[in-house]
């Protein structure tokens, strides 16, 4: 007999039925933020997380073929908006990452195509890996370290539009924010003068616009502000960095009013007053 005291059990079970998975999705996805610890039930009920990734596997063909229609793609991220409650409840991050689960995002973070249904499902994609980040585990951080985020993010910060930019760059953000990661990055010189370059290369881009993306711009200070306020790589990243924003009255006073660090290298406040005279 189902219990229907709580339909989304037997949504859950539903999920191993290929006839009865697109519903159940659906209905598990939007009920997502009323069931407590939805994660850790996705988890612990039988072949529910083999179900949502056959239905990610199902997005590949169309990343080589660079044809994803929205309804593939809605399908898609309700299943990876479903892992990320497992990605981000305590109980099952670490499991999430022991199981090396990660690997099955990572391709669809390398899809050229940039319409809507390709680039709800790379923000579903970082989605889960910012969930990851944010339990600070060094575990978690060290398991991710260890694979190709930080290339693939960076390719998505390049290649894609401003919503998953702005994502991409809060994912480097939360790397450059831990300790074990930074210290990681620095330990190597080119990986952190790619960071740079793509830093500038942002940096640059809304410099030339009319229409400020703030939350870019934010994310993308406070990742200098981590890198500059390393001991040892400090000052090699300045001398790295492109100083044309200090022209810039928008950016400058906007990271000033942010309260954002560039120290020991830039005062923004004296930056800011030089500005307005």
């Amino acid at each position: 007999m189902q219990d229907e005291t709580h339909p989304w059990k037997r949504h859950m079970e539903e999920l191993v039925d290929p006839d009865k998975r697109e519903a159940a999705l659906k209905e598990l996805f939007a009920m997502k933020n009323t069931i407590p610890d939805i994660g850790l039930h996705l988890w612990n009920t039988f072949g529910a997380v083999l179900s949502l990734l056959k239905e990610i596997l199902l997005v590949y063909p169309k990343i080589s073929t660079r044809t994803l229609s929205w309804e593939e793609s809605s399908r898609a991220c309700n299943s990876l908006g479903l892992l990320q409650t497992v990605a981000i409840h305590p109980k099952t991050a670490q499991d999430f990452t022991k199981a090396h689960l990660t690997i099955y995002l990572y391709p669809m973070l390398t899809a050229k195509e940039n319409t809507h249904s390709f680039e709800y499902i790379r923000l579903a994609c970082l989605g889960i890996v910012c969930a990851l980040l944010k339990t600070n585990d060094t575990e978690i951080a060290e398991f991710l370290m260890a694979t190709d985020v930080i290339p693939l993010t960076l390719q998505v910060i390049k290649k894609t539009t401003n919503m998953c930019k702005t994502v991409g760059l809060f994912v480097i953000y939360q790397l450059l924010s831990s300790a074990y990661s930074i210290n990681k990055i620095c330990a190597s010189d080119e990986q952190i003068l790619k960071i740079v370059a793509v830093l500038n290369e942002t940096t640059a881009q809304q410099i030339e616009t009319d229409t400020k993306n703030t939350h870019a711009i934010k994310t993308i200070f406070r990742c200098y502000g981590e890198l500059f306020s390393h001991k040892e790589k400090g000052r090699m990243v300045y001398q790295h960095t492109s100083k044309s924003f200090l022209a810039d009255p928008f950016i400058v006073k906007y990271i000033h009013a942010e309260g954002l660090s560039l120290e020991p290298f830039i005062d923004v406040k004296s930056v800011a007053e030089k500005l307005k005279e």
